[in-house]
């Protein structure tokens, strides 16, 4: 609603002929309703309490949070890596972050850091690697391994090139497999062989592999 103001106590030269001219008006201005009002103080505390958490982000490939800030606790929430989480208090190992807007939880600083992590890729090359099985006077026998493993909570599928390569990284003989298929956070180990020629073979410095 509207309310009246009401000048009192203005005196000397222009104040007086001010509150002459004002007299017989009422001023009026608009009073705003309790839940605006509300919503301000709420929005108020809201950026108040932002501004006083400190980012950081999950550095191990999994960040457990718990319900307290205990080994044994309870796991409410499994964040990933490059994961941003926001600290609100801290303990001697543990870190308290926010996980929902009324709702905290305990993570242990080991497995966080106040450095850009990046996420990683969808489907992760853990390991390649070869080695020579057999040999004779045409070709050398490279044994290859490849662990691939599925970040996403999705089915995924792809192909790999292996390359075998020289020590300036030129490509020497390659292998492919096909139809390499991985379940939702899956790490599958893939193996095979490729029969190099020489005398390239005996130059074979570095194993790379391309996934397509």
């Amino acid at each position: 609603g509207f309310f009246d103001l009401l000048v009192v106590g203005v005196s000397g030269g222009e104040r007086e002929e001010e509150a002459a001219s004002l007299s017989g008006h009422a001023l009026q201005f608009t009073a705003l309703p309790k839940a605006v009002n509300d919503d301000i103080k709420k929005a108020d505390v809201a950026k108040s309490e932002k501004n006083d958490f400190k980012k950081y982000w999950v550095s191990n490939r999994y960040g457990y949070i718990r319900k307290e800030g205990a080994q044994d606790a309870e796991i409410i929430l499994k964040a990933n890596k490059g994961d941003i989480l926001e600290v609100v208090d801290d303990s001697l190992y543990w870190y308290k972050v926010r996980v929902d807007r009324d709702k905290y939880g305990w993570i242990s600083n080991k497995a966080v850091s106040d450095k850009f992590v990046a996420p990683p890729p969808a489907l992760e090359i853990v390991e390649i690697d070869s080695r020579v099985t057999e040999t004779n006077n045409v070709w050398w026998r490279y044994a290859w391994k490849l662990r691939l493993r599925n970040n996403s909570n999705e089915h995924k599928s792809c192909n790999a090139k292996i390359k075998l390569m020289d020590s300036e990284k030129f490509i020497i003989d390659v292998d492919y497999e096909y139809s390499i298929y991985l379940g939702p956070e899956e790490t599958e180990t893939f193996t095979g062989c490729i029969l190099a020629s020489l005398p390239g073979a005996k130059r074979v410095a570095y194993t790379g592999v391309e996934i397509f």
